[in-house]
């Protein structure tokens, strides 16, 4: 892998869980944004729920990748993400291009983890990921780029 992107999923409806119009566009907007760092093989992995699979949806027809399911990249909001579990999953795809939609804990929590256990020259503090955004992780430039 040598790109990372992680995903937060786009608004979602509170009673069905299925993302709204506006989480559509939001991920789609995010997907324009995004396009120019993703090159070579797509892995796209999700978390369970629908919101997550939906959002991972919009972007595997754009980035011609079938989303993959996933346990352990969603957490309880009173429990930390398991950013090892988390880190464990990507590192099984041997993509070029791993892009990973997930939840607010996942995306502001993974890149400080991620920079630390890869054993970057740089630290990265946690910062807030809005609904519909994300970012990329370039591991071989040790970068972190915030889109949206």
């Amino acid at each position: 892998m040598h790109k990372l992107i992680l995903v937060r999923h786009g608004s979602y409806d509170s009673k069905t869980s299925h993302l709204t119009v506006r989480g559509r566009e939001e991920v789609e907007r995010f997907a324009g944004l995004v396009a120019p760092f993703v090159s070579g093989t797509v892995s796209l992995l999700c978390s369970e729920t629908k919101r997550a699979f939906e959002s991972a949806e919009i972007l595997g027809g754009i980035f011609n990748a079938k989303p993959l399911q996933k346990k352990g990249l969603w957490s309880h909001p009173d429990d930390y993400p398991d950013c090892l579990g988390a880190r464990r999953l990507i590192r099984d795809h041997e993509a070029d291009t791993v892009i990973v939609v997930t939840h607010g804990e996942y995306v502001m929590d993974f890149p400080e983890f991620f920079a630390e256990s890869e054993g970057w020259n740089q630290k990265i503090e946690r910062r807030e990921v809005e609904i519909g955004c994300g970012l990329v992780i370039d591991d071989q430039a040790q970068t972190v780029t915030y889109l949206g």
